[in-house]
């Protein structure tokens, strides 16, 4: 290295300079060179552990980072953030814990706070002093509130100082917010059925309440969604905390229920189970939602219908399209559509063309003065029956009339 001076046309003092910088350089590593070498010792007979070994990593690589710069002078960028982790562990739903780190700054520059910031409230961070000075040790104390609701969550917060000295400092904390019986899923979405056909699902409840659970019960809010429990011979591996047992609860939904035939039917399974703790028995339960989408085999378009004001004593028409998913199921045959309608001399409907899979009813809405003011509102209803005259499928298409301001 002296060599390499040597070679540029340099004065006297030049060359005594570069030889001090060189000598800067050499003493920089060598200490960087120490710190590996008590590295290897320490984790070799001292820790004990996977967290000691990682927090001495951690320690002595931010320590040998911190020399290096020294030796070079101030840095003109940031170091590498400092990363602190910690994982709760399982907490009830709105459980706080706290944890605690310590923050040394080995520069020989005081770091000043700047900034503290993180993307929810549900984490917040204490520092002991404002300002860090050099060789002195901060603390650094995190809280943590678990939400309402079981979840895995993962949340970071950045420090960070005025001094470019001074590292970016990441807090990483891990949560496993479980209630005593968790479902898995929270709520059941089931796939679509057709009118008349059954669908079934499943969702899984895990056990946290630390004893093993007896009289398992379940209870479905509506008569069309039956439910049935058995105990997981195995538990098979999960990603966070592992539960004490796992059982499973199959859904059977029936569409030929009351009142399934809509866009969306929802009911709710409950899951409940007794243990034992230090406090005697208790019980576990918990809700699910199900949700249940019927595909109906008779579908009107459009769904609702509205129409113009008669004008100049013509009447307004329009059209209502009837369609059968599977014309065996339900024929549209003339014998098999009857038409109502709740909206008295405001609204005439007669079928105009009907196949097996498909019907034309047209609407009109004659002048009729005393209707022509006001908007008239009602439904036509189109039943459809066997031919044992049992009705089979209703269907009700809302309509309005609007009424004709300028009268």
């Amino acid at each position: 290295m002296v060599k390499f001076c040597l070679r540029q046309p340099l004065s006297v003092y030049c060359v005594s300079d570069c030889y001090k910088t060189c000598l800067m350089r050499s003493l920089a590593a060598c200490a960087k060179l120490t710190c590996r070498l008590a590295l290897v010792l320490t984790l070799g007979s001292g820790c004990n552990s996977e967290s000691e070994r990682d927090k001495t990593l951690r320690d002595l690589s931010y320590q040998g980072a911190a020399q290096e710069s020294t030796a070079r002078e101030l840095p003109t960028s940031p170091l590498q953030p400092l990363v602190f982790e910690h994982d709760f562990g399982v907490l009830s739903p709105n459980e706080e814990r706290s944890w605690s780190a310590d923050i040394f700054n080995s520069t020989d520059c005081d770091w000043s706070v700047k900034d503290v910031r993180s993307a929810c409230r549900c984490v917040s961070l204490w520092l002991s002093t404002k300002e860090i000075a050099p060789d002195t040790t901060a603390r650094a104390v995190v809280r943590y509130v678990g939400g309402a609701k079981p979840e895995d969550d993962w949340r970071i917060i950045d420090l960070t100082f005025h001094d470019k000295a001074a590292p970016i400092v990441q807090f990483s904390v891990k949560a496993h917010v479980r209630t005593p019986a968790t479902p898995d899923p929270l709520e059941l979405i089931l796939p679509r059925a057709d009118e008349g056909e059954d669908v079934t699902g499943a969702f899984s409840v895990m056990n946290f309440s630390g004893s093993p659970w007896s009289d398992v019960k379940l209870a479905s809010s509506q008569d069309w969604m039956h439910l049935t429990a058995i105990k997981s011979p195995s538990i098979d591996a999960q990603d966070g905390p592992r539960p004490l047992e796992v059982w499973s609860v199959t859904v059977r939904c029936s569409s030929s229920g009351t009142g399934v035939l809509s866009s969306l039917n929802r009911a709710v399974a409950t899951f409940e189970a007794r243990y034992r703790n230090g406090h005697g028995e208790e019980a576990a339960s918990v809700e699910v939602p199900v949700y249940f989408r019927v595909e109906p085999s008779v579908a009107a378009f459009p769904a609702s219908l509205v129409l113009a004001p008669p004008k100049s004593g013509n009447a307004t028409s329009a059209a209502i399209r009837i369609f059968a998913r599977d014309e065996t199921l339900c024929p549209l045959t003339p014998e098999a559509i009857r038409v109502t309608h709740d909206l008295g001399s405001a609204l005439t409907v007669s079928v105009i063309d009907a196949a097996s899979d498909r019907a034309v009813l047209r609407v009109s809405a004659p002048p009729v003065p005393e209707h022509r003011k006001r908007d008239v509102t009602g439904s036509v209803t189109v039943t459809l029956s066997h031919g044992d005259g049992k009705a089979k499928v209703v269907l009700a298409v809302p309509v309005k009339i609007v009424g004709d301001l300028d009268l």
